[in-house]
């Protein structure tokens, strides 16, 4: 690229995008007006906008709205076969706020609700990770894990991670980051997931990186100064690009085409249509009165077919309460009852729980305590261990985890949280007792330095 990006199309024909080829500089503008002082690396978001890296800062090309429709019509030709794109298709090219010291960039989507809806421009540092929302033009990259001079092999989530030198990026197909990371002959491969949480997947690679990416088999291309590494991690590689549809051609589509119905999706759908006339049953939690299917209620869940069905007073009621219950956890459990899936956000995970519990939906409750398992802290720990202790044998699995994290991550928690240790101290000793013992244990059975 150096001073310019051009375009080739599927007709063998090189097109000028913007820059100029024997001029540098730092201006923004259309097409040929803009200056590149030395772009070096170059990403797309698959709908039409480049991210490119020109010396330590981010340039954003825009790429004209009718090249994703059709070819663009060729204007007049340039000296060696170039052509210039005219007044008929023009890029316009704008310069990014970026962190200092910027190294490489890649563009992820398809993580999931963790993911921005438009995915997401990922730019890295030495030792950290930027990320920018797609999609909206008032974004701005913000730090997403590891830290500015903070060198290390840390895996943790966000700004807790630790990066030694960041050497290369690519994009997976599960809007997963997958980073190449180390000394010099002795690199790691580091995932990143849409929540920023880092996990080393492998270690000890004697290779020297200048670029990676995915290949369409899921193994990693890693380029290097003289050679080219394979390597089979087993990575989900990237969605193919779709550009969008001519909007004529999409309608025409839409029409002649519905997507597949599914049993959980028409469920779903019935339950965001009430009230319409067809529920026989309003549970009432809190404030609120939800209409539902008693039928489908009693064949979902235990509870509810005890209630309904057991001979108790509330069995041919209309109307039934559900007294010491969080509205919010009922609406996602209602999610779950009617299409055996839902997505729990972080705050409702605790009060999911415990109403999963109690209304015997053993799956809904493995699934909400995996979660709080897996994003648990030092600073979080000692109080989840106090709340799940306090919840019943419908925890104890939770709780066990939970004992278990802290004893590996004990001087850590003591450091970083020792008030709580405190506290688990005083409210539960003998759990506290059972943590010292556990420790002492565990640091008996370390290997004495020679």
């Amino acid at each position: 690229m150096g001073t310019a990006i051009y375009r080739l199309s599927s007709d063998n024909l090189v097109t000028l995008v913007a820059g100029h080829p024997d001029e540098s500089g730092d201006a923004d503008g259309t097409a040929s007006s803009a200056r590149f002082r030395s772009a070096t690396c170059v990403t797309a978001d698959g709908a039409g906008t480049l991210f490119v890296k020109d010396g330590g800062c981010i340039r954003r090309v825009q790429l004209p709205r009718t090249w994703l429709a059709r070819p663009a019509e060729p204007a007049a030709p340039r000296s060696g076969g170039i052509r210039d794109p005219g007044a008929q298709a023009v890029a316009v090219v704008t310069t990014l706020a970026s962190p200092a010291a910027c190294s490489r960039l890649c563009c992820i989507s398809d993580g999931g609700k963790a993911l921005p809806p438009d995915g997401a421009l990922i730019v890295s540092s030495k030792t950290a990770l930027y990320r920018m929302p797609l999609g909206n033009p008032g974004s701005e990259l913000a730090l997403w894990a590891g830290q500015e001079g903070g060198r290390g092999a840390l895996d943790r989530r966000g700004l807790e991670a630790r990066f030694h030198d960041i050497y290369a990026l690519a994009a997976g197909g599960d809007g997963c980051v997958y980073v190449v990371d180390g000394r010099w002959g002795n690199a790691s491969v580091r995932r990143v997931d849409p929540s920023g949480a880092v996990t080393t997947i492998a270690s000890d690679l004697e290779l020297i990186a200048r670029d990676a990416a995915i290949l369409p088999n899921g193994y990693l291309a890693i380029v290097g100064d003289h050679d080219l590494r394979v390597l089979d991690l087993g990575l989900p590689p990237p969605r193919d690009i779709v550009l969008p549809p001519n909007p004529a051609a999409a309608a025409t589509a839409a029409a002649a085409s519905s997507p597949a119905r599914t049993l959980p999706g028409d469920l779903g759908a019935l339950l965001d249509r009430q009230p319409d006339g067809t529920a026989d049953l309003e549970v009432v939690v809190g404030d609120r009165a939800f209409a539902v299917h008693r039928a489908l209620l009693a064949a979902r869940s235990d509870y509810f077919r005890q209630l309904l069905g057991g001979g108790f007073a509330e069995g041919g009621a209309a109307r039934l309460s559900l007294p010491d219950a969080d509205s919010e956890a009922f609406a996602l459990a209602l999610r779950f009852l009617y299409t055996g899936a839902v997505d729990v956000p972080a705050a409702q995970v605790r009060p999911v729980a415990e109403l999963a519990d109690r209304l015997l939906l053993p799956e809904l409750c493995r699934d909400a305590q995996e979660r709080l398992l897996a994003e648990i802290g030092p600073e979080s720990v000692v109080d989840a261990m106090l709340w799940a202790e306090g919840r019943g044998p419908g925890f104890s699995q939770l709780l066990a985890g939970l004992k278990a994290w802290c004893l590996e991550h004990y001087e850590e928690v003591v450091r970083l949280a020792g008030d709580s240790v405190d506290r688990l101290a005083v409210e539960r000793p003998l759990l506290m007792a059972e943590l010292a013992k556990g420790y002492v244990g565990r640091a008996a059975k370390r290997p004495r330095p020679a």
